[in-house]
């Protein structure tokens, strides 16, 4: 799952071992932008999906977006709202994270003539493109499943400086952050430390 935080300011705050999310006050936190993401796979994985997003909402001061859910095939999407209870959703996380149901317009930033050229694109190569894109630029990265996209991406994000990617930890114990910092970046083990530091 890629993470975009996007806003006027980027959030400079570090992770460390003994850091709490309990000590946000939701109420006079401003917002750092916005967290969008996507649910993948059955509805049974959507729970850890939903929840990692809502962790980093909150560590980052940032308003949550409702997700979409992408099938296995391109184009195949659903509205969160098909199949989960979008007031049940928000009303739950009220205090927690502000939820909002989509971005604001960002008409200004490409012509309403030229979208359809970008949005109605049935090309795959080009999604994965924008995924790769999207995923090695923005703030934190958090892989939904491991593999070979996961790996071109943290190869990217090392090369660029950005090696905030975390990991959902596999225990349902109190977990230190370092637990869910990925192993490529705490262990130095990924190719690109050979060939770019």
């Amino acid at each position: 799952m890629g993470l975009e935080v996007t806003g006027v300011e980027f959030n400079t705050m570090k992770l460390d071992d003994d850091a709490e999310m309990n000590n946000v006050n939701i109420e006079t936190q401003l917002s750092n932008g916005f967290v969008t993401f996507s649910l993948i796979l059955g509805p049974e994985y959507h729970i850890s999906q939903i929840t990692d997003a809502v962790v980093v909402a909150r560590y980052l001061g940032a308003t949550l977006v409702l997700p979409d859910i992408r099938g296995n095939e391109l184009g195949n999407e659903r509205k969160f709202p098909d199949i989960h209870n979008v007031d049940k959703f928000i009303r739950n996380l009220d205090g927690v994270v502000e939820v909002i149901d989509e971005l604001p317009d960002k008409d200004d930033i490409i012509p309403a003539e030229k979208k359809g050229e970008f949005l109605k694109s049935s090309n795959s190569d080009l999604a994965r493109a924008l995924d790769l894109e999207i995923c090695s630029q923005s703030d934190v990265f958090i892989p939904a499943v491991p593999g070979l996209f996961y790996g071109h991406v943290t190869g990217r994000r090392i090369a660029l400086g950005h090696t905030q990617i975390l990991v959902p930890s596999q225990s349902s114990a109190s977990t230190q952050a370092s637990d869910v910092i990925s192993t490529y970046i705490s262990n130095k083990n990924h190719l690109a430390y050979k060939c770019y530091c």
